[in-house]
């Protein structure tokens, strides 16, 4: 499975509307939180987690990754360049 994330366009201002957060030292640390959520839900047992974004108590994906099939993930993002 390949599953892309990213932290969204902090230029949309949909998301200020909705009280996201929009800087992107905040959005990247809720992407980083929510990594470790997944894969802490992917390993199929009670999984419990306390950060900062995310709070997780004894849930349990009953679906899980197969042994050895996570090997790593991509993270992409755009640069800002001032043209």
């Amino acid at each position: 499975m390949i599953l892309g994330v990213g932290t969204g366009d902090p230029n949309d201002p949909s998301l200020a509307q909705v009280g996201e957060v929009i800087d992107a030292k905040g959005r990247a640390a809720m992407l980083d939180e929510a990594l470790d959520v997944l894969a802490g839900l992917w390993t199929g047992q009670p999984f419990s987690y306390n950060g900062a974004h995310y709070q997780v108590r004894d849930a349990i994906f009953w679906t899980r990754c197969e042994p050895g099939s996570r090997r790593g993930h991509w993270r992409a993002r755009r640069e800002r360049r001032a043209w």
